[in-house]
């Protein structure tokens, strides 16, 4: 069901943590297996991830999707572009709210209704790869403060 409103807060309820990384996708709305006439694809940029959906953002949306957006039952075809892959990882995700902007755009939340093992498994990948990597750039960062303080307190 669609809803104009996003949900409370609920994290306490989530059964999966979200990750904040942002991926350009690709999309479509589908309704009932079948592309709706009309509608392209049309850009947009994750706002956080998990193994069970995301919240996607889109600007510059075509009205026909705005309005779609306004029934039940809406699905959305998904092409997610990570940058460590050659392959889009495609999926299709349930519309569970949705939240118009002022300017043509909105963002909604999707609860992932297909997608391929190996697809979750490349995203989940590159964002365990993502925390590693800022984890050894803040590692590296502590390490320069403190040998500089090191170095000025130094006798």
């Amino acid at each position: 069901m669609t809803d104009t409103k996003k949900p409370p807060n609920k994290k306490e309820l989530r059964k999966f943590v979200r990750l904040k990384w942002q991926y350009p996708v690709e999309f479509t709305i589908i309704s009932f297996g079948e592309d709706l006439p009309g509608i392209g694809w049309q850009q947009g940029m994750t706002q956080n991830v998990s193994a069970e959906g995301m919240s996607l953002e889109a600007v510059d949306v075509h009205p026909i999707t705005l309005e779609y957006l306004q029934k039940h039952d809406i699905y959305l075809k998904l092409q997610l572009n990570i940058p460590t892959t050659e392959m889009p990882v495609k999926a299709t995700g349930e519309v569970v709210w949705h939240h118009p902007d002022n300017e043509g755009g909105f963002t909604v939340g999707l609860r992932f209704k297909t997608m391929a093992d190996e697809d979750l498994k490349r995203i989940l990948r590159h964002a365990h790869w993502k925390m590693f990597v800022q984890r050894i750039f803040i590692f590296i960062g502590l390490f320069i403060v403190g040998l500089g303080v090191y170095l000025l307190i130094r006798p």
